[in-house]
């Protein structure tokens, strides 16, 4: 467990703040309570077990049940965590989400790495001769070999490593986006559920979280969260059950990581005032949340952050990983060891000269 006295990865000043839904961080975040007869939501809402068996048939709308337990009043009153963990035990299969599995078998990455005797001390470089005189010696460098993993919904691993490791390539190949030129190639195998990346859409799939935060400056920090679902997830069929999650998902999403308090506040650039730096990364991971993707994968997410605030990102992924069963990759350089307790796996990635890569979990 975390060593750290901040509770849920937020500084108690911000503990009763509430979000425009009505919940706060800490209701969102709180520990499952045990269930009595008061507490049972789907009692107090006319559901009953018949009419849950009846869903099941096809003869009550799983819709109807969905949308009259997942309120704003049931999230305020048991939490965001407590009312989809008391869901899912009530209806079961019908309200599982999708999970994916992904399964990395020795992976590598290699480029041709030309090095020219004019770079080397030799009799002609001694002269200065021009660089063009000489051979050009062809070399293959490894930025990722014989790399070799296993990422389970629901969980987060932390891949570490020096600089020029690969980490940040490493996630660029789980997400697709990995660009390979010229001479360059890729070995290995990285399946999902599975399935080949040719077999899947892996740009809805995966969501890759970059280092910088790139954002319209004049949009506030809920209207990016909006634009953004928007885009992610396009038109709801209204008759899935899941769809009522996504109307409350951007306001979850908001309250989760503590940006209730500048929830209309615009995010601001070098230009325009606008959200903190801090903020503005929180920003940055929670809008790839707001989509359908079953894998998130954060590059340095850290960077240029202070050990509260990368606590809170931190924490705050790991709640909708266990709550929504997301897969979680992340990738730092020096965690603090309050965040390094957030994490069920540790993927230790070395040069890829030395051959070396080791998972922890």
């Amino acid at each position: 467990m975390p060593t750290s006295s901040r509770q849920d990865g937020l500084d108690t000043e911000h503990l009763n703040q509430s979000s425009g839904v009505g919940w706060t961080y800490q209701e969102a975040l709180s520990p499952t309570p045990s269930l009595d007869a008061e507490d049972d939501i789907f009692l107090k809402s006319g559901i009953t077990p018949e009419m849950i068996l009846q869903s099941q048939r096809n003869d009550v709308s799983m819709q109807h049940i969905y949308s009259t337990v997942f309120t704003k009043e049931n999230i305020q009153k048991l939490g965001f965590r407590n009312l989809i963990k008391q869901i899912r035990s009530k209806l079961g299969k019908t309200t599982q989400v999708p999970t994916c599995e992904i399964r990395v078998k020795n992976v590598d990455y290699t480029a041709p790495n030309s090095i020219s005797d004019s770079q080397i001390e030799t009799l002609a470089s001694a002269f200065r001769l021009p660089s063009w005189v000489g051979s050009q010696k062809q070399d293959t460098k490894y930025i990722l070999k014989n790399v070799n993993a296993i990422f389970k919904p629901g969980t987060m691993t932390l891949v570490l490593g020096p600089p020029g490791c690969g980490k940040t390539t490493l996630l660029k190949h789980l997400a697709g986006i990995l660009h390979v030129k010229g001479n360059e190639q890729v070995g290995g195998s990285v399946t999902y559920n599975g399935c080949k990346p040719s077999q899947i859409d892996l740009s809805s799939l995966a969501a890759y979280v970059q280092q910088s935060d790139n954002h319209y400056p004049t949009l506030t920090v809920k209207e990016t969260f909006e634009f953004s679902h928007k885009c992610l997830v396009g038109t709801v069929d209204p008759n899935d059950p899941l769809a009522v999650n996504e109307q409350h998902m951007v306001d979850i999403l908001i309250s989760v990581f503590g940006l209730s308090e500048c929830a209309d506040t615009i995010i601001g650039d070098d230009m325009i005032r606008g959200v903190s730096g801090g903020q503005k990364r929180r920003v940055t991971v929670g809008e790839m949340m707001t989509g359908r993707a079953t894998t998130l994968l954060l590059d340095e997410f850290s960077n240029g952050l202070d050990a509260s605030t990368t606590y809170d990102i931190a924490k705050a992924v790991r709640t909708m990983a266990e709550v929504l069963e997301k897969t979680v990759v992340m990738t730092m350089l020096q965690p603090p060891p309050e965040v390094y307790d957030l994490f069920d796996n540790i993927l230790v990635l070395d040069k890829a000269n030395q051959h070396k890569s080791s998972i922890f979990g």
